[in-house]
C-alpha cells in the first residue's frame, strides 16, 4: 500500500531524529521524548463545535467526543480509537 505524502514524511521526520523507541523507555523517559518531538501535525482544523456525550458500548455507555467542522453539511466523518499505553501524550 501506498503511504499518504504527510504520513510518509512525519516517518521519514521521527527516523531521522534516531529516537530510542518508546517501548524500550520508561514512562517518565517516553514523557520526556514525546514532550520533545517535532509537531508534525501542523495548525489545528478550524472546529465550530465541540461536545461531549455519551454513545452505547457493549456494556455500558462510553464517553465519546465530537467535533463539528466549519464545513457545509454533510461532511465525511473519521473517527479516532485510541489504542495506546495512556502513559504519554
Amino acid at each position: 500500500m501506498t503511504l499518504d505524502r504527510q504520513t510518509k514524511a512525519a516517518l521519514g521526520e521521527y527516523a531521522r531524529a534516531q529516537r530510542v523507541p518508546t517501548h524500550l523507555l520508561s514512562p517518565t523517559e517516553a514523557r520526556r521524548a514525546y514532550a520533545a518531538a517535532p509537531d508534525l501535525a501542523g495548525p489545528p482544523e478550524p472546529v465550530a463545535n465541540v461536545w461531549d456525550d455519551l454513545i452505547p458500548g457493549p456494556d455500558s455507555m462510553l464517553p465519546a467526543r465530537f467535533y463539528l467542522p466549519e464545513v457545509s453539511l454533510p461532511a465525511p466523518i473519521l473517527v479516532y480509537f485510541h489504542g495506546g499505553g495512556w502513559v504519554c501524550g
